[in-house]
């Protein structure tokens, strides 16, 4: 049985960190997907506090692996309008950690938040055994970092309900890295995200 990641406070800085358990006691392979919102509203301080979360939580599984004991994969996704793959099935000690960025696109407009794309994108990777462990997902770890700001409220809500028939998402532990300085309380399409646990979101610094 695993101790699942948390996700902490680190001092002095006052940024976020993910702190993953190194009691894990599991002979599978266990998988860390990094699924990051890249759309318009997550320019500037958003992203680069998302890649400053993000080199220190493979910082944490490089140490964790480096162990011997657990075998160790993580992937790195992007998603607004569409998804993209950077990493997939990677050890965290050979992978080359990508700069994310949010840029405008040709016409000088920046993509959109759709959380559609992003469930549609989860549910291709899970189908095509992307993304598998031996375990239908029971060994999976997902974090989400955005700022929940989808535009596709209807399309959202099919998708959502679609992808809650895929047994290794529905069994994966998901996570979500807030990036929202707006309010103080979470919106209904993270909370749903993370299955209702409301301790499995965190804001990090923005």
């Amino acid at each position: 049985m695993a101790d699942y990641p948390t996700i902490r406070k680190k001092q002095p800085e006052g940024r976020f960190r993910i702190h993953f358990g190194r009691k894990l006691q599991i002979d599978m392979d266990v998988n860390f997907l990094f699924v990051v919102d890249v759309s318009g509203s997550m320019y500037g301080q958003r992203i680069a506090s998302v890649n400053a979360a993000l080199a220190e939580c493979m910082a944490e599984l490089r140490q964790i692996a480096a162990s011997g004991n657990y075998a160790i994969k993580a992937s790195v996704v992007t998603f607004a309008e569409k998804m993209q793959v950077y990493k997939m099935n990677e050890y965290p000690g050979e992978m080359d950690l990508p700069q994310l960025k949010v840029e405008p696109q040709e016409d000088g407009f920046y993509l959109l938040t759709s959380y559609s794309c992003l469930y549609k994108g989860l549910m291709y990777l899970f189908q095509k055994e992307k993304i598998q462990d031996g375990n239908q997902g029971k060994n999976t770890f997902i974090f989400l970092f955005s700022d929940a700001k989808p535009v596709d409220s209807k399309k959202y809500a099919d998708s959502y309900r679609e992808i809650q028939q895929c047994v290794p998402f529905k069994n994966a532990e998901k996570y979500v890295a807030y990036a929202d300085e707006e309010s103080d309380e979470y919106n209904k399409n993270t909370v749903m995200f993370v299955d209702y646990k409301a301790e499995h979101i965190k804001r990090i610094c923005i």
